[in-house]
């Protein structure tokens, strides 16, 4: 349902993170960010982005992107911007929603969220992730499924795992795997 006459619903997107050397990551994402411009919801987005992620966000009159000076690569930048400037800015933006990828959300917001959860490796693998990235993981995906009003896993195994690991109620899961490139 798109809402039908309601206002024009706007959403932001995180894409601050993305970058084609996260591989899979980097095709789900942009398949999601393409496949909203195949709806004919009413709906404004923003995307916030780095040159790199600029290049995913359609050429659709629906997208505006809002470009922030950071590598996407370099983390303790992005996480430090998207933990307390990226509030701020969505918020001037007058989103009505924020789509966070990668099992993060700004600890600062109050803007209702939905937060793509990739996998749970790290805590079900926890050899094959380095100690740092491991705990600021295991506190942020924690912390990111439990405020978020929507989780949506990648696959029916991320969200048993969200359910099992992290405590996500089944009611707020929706499972979106990875929406088929229009080239094929």
């Amino acid at each position: 349902d798109c809402g039908a006459g309601l206002d024009i619903v706007r959403i932001g997107l995180n894409l601050l993170h993305a970058r084609p050397e996260i591989g899979g990551g980097w095709n789900y994402i942009g398949n999601i960010v393409r496949a909203f411009a195949l709806s004919d919801c009413d709906y404004e987005v923003v995307a916030y982005c780095t040159d790199a992620s600029a290049e995913i966000v359609p050429d659709d009159p629906r997208f505006r992107i809002r470009k922030v000076r950071l590598s996407g690569s370099w983390q303790p930048a992005r996480i430090l911007y998207e933990q307390t400037i990226l509030p701020g800015v969505a918020y001037r933006d007058k989103l009505d929603c924020m789509h966070w990828f990668a099992g993060n959300h700004a600890f600062l917001s109050s803007m209702p969220a939905v937060v793509t959860l990739y996998d749970c490796v790290f805590i079900e693998q926890p050899w094959e992730i380095p100690f740092a990235k491991r705990l600021y993981l295991s506190r942020m995906v924690k912390a990111a499924c439990k405020r978020a009003r929507v989780v949506v896993p990648m696959s029916e195994s991320t969200a048993e795992a969200a359910i099992r690991l992290l405590g996500v109620a089944p009611e707020r899961i929706v499972v979106v795997a990875n929406p088929v490139d229009e080239r094929y």
